[in-house]
Parts: C-alpha cells; structure tokens; sequence
C-alpha cells in the first residue's frame, strides 16, 4: 500500500511503541534493520481514529487527515496527539469535582497554579427575553 513519496510512521530502534513493545535492531532475511514502518495498531490507533486508513498495512499519512507532515518530526505533533492529559479518578465523597470548574480548581491546587475562571460575554438582543 505505499508509493514513493508517501509519509508513513517510523519507529528507529530505541523507540518504545504503546504497550512498551521496544524497538532494536536485528536482522530480517540477512538484510540489517534499524527500525519498523508501523501500521494503525502498532501505533495503540484504530480505523476510527484516522478512517482513511487501512488496518492491516503500513499506515500512510496525508495533510487531508490533519496531519502536518516534515520528515523527521515526532509522529505525536504530526497526529496533534501530543496534548497533555491529567486523569481524575473521583471518588464519591469529592462531589466537588464534579464539574469543570471543580476540577479546575482541584489542578490548580495540585500543581500550585493560580485558578483563572474566565466568565462567559453573553452576546444577544437587548430588553426582556422573557
């Protein structure tokens, strides 16, 4: 499934893919290999994640699917997947967290941030709505 001049996701040996599977270099039929071309589910990705993929092959990226594509770059930034994400598990005596604003304040204190509440600008026709 791969032409010439495709991007496709490289793992160099070193690399850790998800699920802690680890990249070394090795031979294959004689020939030395210092890395993998990866598919969707090497990646921890499904065909729900990136439709215009297939699922048994080597997983081509294409700008149509939102990927901002430079040789070398770290697959995360080209997927837009290198987001920080912070997991709450609430347990029921906390009601405070909640809602969003409760766990905004519960971060804010846990990574001794300042809390910023932005209120919303309600725009809209003036006199009684009522």
């Amino acid at each position: 499934n791969l032409h010439v001049g495709d991007y496709v996701p490289v793992a160099l040996h070193g690399s850790t893919l998800p699920g802690g599977k680890k990249i070394k270099r090795g031979k294959l039929r004689g020939v030395v290999s210092n890395g993998m071309l990866c598919g969707i589910t090497e990646l921890g990705l499904t065909v729900h994640d990136f439709p215009s993929t297939i699922e048994d092959g080597i997983m081509v990226l294409t700008e149509a699917d939102g990927c901002k594509l430079q040789l070398g770059m770290d697959i995360r930034e080209a997927l837009g997947y290198n987001d920080t994400v912070v997991e709450f598990e609430i347990t029921s005596n906390r009601p405070d967290c909640f809602s969003v604003i409760g766990l905004a304040r519960e971060a804010a204190a846990t990574f001794n941030l300042p809390l910023k509440l932005h209120t919303p600008q309600v725009k809209g026709s003036a006199g009684n709505c009522a």
